[in-house]
């Protein structure tokens, strides 16, 4: 009996942990489809409310692809995705994307999160491209925010 409490702990702690694996990555494909549709509206429901207010600030939806041309182009940057890895400290979150792009060459995407509303809000992203695939992250990396 002991064992099976030991073993259903065990069980419910990985489900768990797998769940919260997806969180991100459910957020970023999620995105990725709105971007394929072409639905600019819907895909202001993945932005942070900072970043939806410089949208705003900026012509608002009708100028998305003026805005924020970097995010429409996200989507395409990896053709084959190989592995993701997600890191997760209170309402903030880093994902971690690896693959390869159109022509075969190593790249990785990472997104920085923000938790609003009990939602995973796209609020940085970075995307590298590397000389090999060794080169891949084996972690979550939050990107680096390079200010002029």
């Amino acid at each position: 009996m002991r064992l099976l409490i030991i073993l259903l702990f065990f069980l419910s702690s990985m489900l768990l942990n797998a769940k919260g694996n997806v969180e991100l990555y459910d957020s970023y494909a999620l995105f990725k489809e709105a971007v394929k549709m072409g639905d600019y509206e819907l895909l202001t429901d993945y932005l942070t409310v900072e970043n939806t207010k410089f949208l705003k600030n900026n012509g608002g939806v009708g100028n998305f692809n003026e805005v924020y041309p970097f995010l429409l182009s996200l989507p395409f940057s990896i053709e084959k995705e190989i592995n993701s890895y997600q890191l997760i400290e209170g309402y903030k979150g880093c994902l971690t994307i690896n693959g390869l792009d159109e022509s075969a060459e190593p790249t990785a995407i990472n997104i920085e999160y923000k938790k609003e509303n009990s939602l995973w809000k796209l609020d940085y992203i970075h995307v590298e491209y590397l000389s090999s695939k060794d080169e891949f992250s084996k972690k979550a990396i939050c990107p680096q925010r390079y200010d002029s």
